[in-house]
């Protein structure tokens, strides 16, 4: 028969540790985060974007006796590319 290493006392009392210690301990609830100090840290951590990073657009159409679609390809800052083709369900012209 196994016997714990420390014996359980707990009280349902929550400032109080559930085991014997040696040390006078207190457990306490967190507080609360201050508004302040977590709009400092958002301010802190995160990194301005530059004022010229621009995101451009393109735009290409195309139609064959197949059908027709469009090509679309977004220009980000820090070399970003995105590119997508999508075909039209409906009929559609060049004009």
């Amino acid at each position: 028969m196994a016997t714990p290493l420390l014996p359980l006392s707990y009280d349902g009392n929550p400032n109080r540790p559930p085991y014997p210690t040696e040390f006078a301990l207190k457990l306490e609830p967190r507080g609360a985060i201050k508004t302040q100090a977590l709009a400092d840290f958002l301010v802190e951590m995160t990194s301005p974007l530059a004022e010229d990073t621009w995101w451009v657009l393109y735009v290409d159409d195309f139609s064959n006796p197949k059908g027709g679609g469009v090509d679309i390809i977004l220009e980000g800052p820090r070399d970003v590319t995105l590119e997508h083709s999508l075909k039209l369900d409906f009929k559609a012209s060049n004009n």
